[in-house]
């Protein structure tokens, strides 16, 4: 050990990362009803930022690290990220089921969270494959008239509707 620093006993720890430029950690801590995500300061330990986590979106962060190898359950546990707004997360589950089956509703769903992080160009390219796979889904369709539409491309939006 080269050295320690003061951290809230009741905190149980279950992801960590450091911020060298800010001298703070990130941590993520689970508890039965208390789970959390915050921002620490290395050298006192005092949290300067915290923000409470659902106790089923730190359940599935724990499943998704079993490096699971089912692309519709991959699927449905990117879905159920997609409804804590977890785009990061959501985006790893798709591109995971994309690797182990190209199905259109692993496209749709990386097209989808794609949209939301405003990477337009990349979500219709996504999209576009999910159509090709499932031709005529609305769905599909709605997304794409979504993104082209947010793209300022209403000729493109128009050839979805």
């Amino acid at each position: 050990m080269l050295d320690s620093f003061p951290h809230d006993k009741a905190a149980f720890t279950q992801g960590l990362y450091y911020e060298q430029q800010r001298g703070t950690l990130v941590e993520s801590t689970g508890w039965y009803g208390a789970s959390s995500i915050r921002r620490v300061k290395l050298d006192s330990g005092v949290v300067v930022q915290q923000e409470r986590l659902p106790e089923a979106e730190q359940a599935l962060k724990h499943a998704l690290k079993l490096d699971l190898n089912d692309a519709p359950l991959l699927i449905e546990v990117g879905q159920t990220f997609a409804s804590f707004s977890a785009w990061p997360t959501t985006e790893t589950c798709a591109r995971r089921a994309l690797v182990l089956a190209p199905a259109a509703a692993a496209h749709k769903l990386l097209g989808d969270v794609l949209a939301e992080q405003r990477r337009y160009d990349e979500a219709a390219a996504s999209l576009l494959d999910a159509l090709a796979a499932a031709e005529g889904d609305v769905e599909i369709k709605a997304s794409l008239r979504k993104v082209y539409t947010a793209m300022g491309k209403p000729g493109e939006a128009s050839q979805y509707a």
